[in-house]
């Protein structure tokens, strides 16, 4: 019985760990900065009707560096704060695009922004935006300092400490999406 439980663990703990580092993907150069790639967005409901009430599909699976249509619709990137890991002071509160590799003025790092999620869910497939609501806002970004990448992953609104990028001297916190 012990056997049985310790496999489960195992099992439902490594599903946890492959599921946390979904979709993160290291294969590019550190120095080259992908496209920006927009979901196009059909309109339809599953079973091909369309939605009138949202104007989007319902939500489904998607890549984790693709920025949605909708999103790209309404936003224009994210609102980060850098803040003193000594004091916890706010040391800046920058306004980031999509897709654009951008150096945070007074540190040695650089962050690209891959996408938003106004409502972060996921399932066992990868990541979803189940709302244009900002239920679960997360952002998957790229921070990079001299050149490499130092962390991929993502930064949760709501969560700031979950994912979170670790450094002596500077942590950045996710603050709302910059819309258009």
């Amino acid at each position: 019985m012990q056997k049985l439980i310790l496999l489960v663990v195992c099992v439902s703990f490594s599903m946890l760990f492959v599921a946390c580092s979904q979709n993160s993907k290291r294969s590019q150069s550190a120095g080259s900065v992908p496209q920006a790639k927009v979901v196009k967005d059909s309109g339809m409901k599953a079973g091909g009707s369309e939605d009138s009430t949202m104007g989007i599909k319902p939500p489904s699976t998607q890549n984790a560096d693709v920025l949605l249509a909708e999103i790209d619709k309404k936003y224009k990137g994210i609102i980060l704060n850098v803040v003193s890991v000594k004091d916890g002071k706010i040391i800046d509160e920058v306004a980031l695009p999509f897709k654009k590799k951008t150096a945070i003025k007074g540190t040695p790092y650089s962050i690209l922004v891959d996408s938003f999620f106004t409502t972060f869910k996921m399932d066992e497939k990868g990541v979803i935006n189940s709302s244009m609501e900002e239920v679960n806002p997360a952002t998957k970004v790229k921070l990079y300092k001299d050149g490499k990448v130092v962390f991929d992953g993502w930064l949760f609104q709501n969560y700031p400490d979950i994912h979170q990028f670790s450094d002596p001297e500077y942590s950045f916190t996710l603050i709302k999406g910059d819309k258009k």
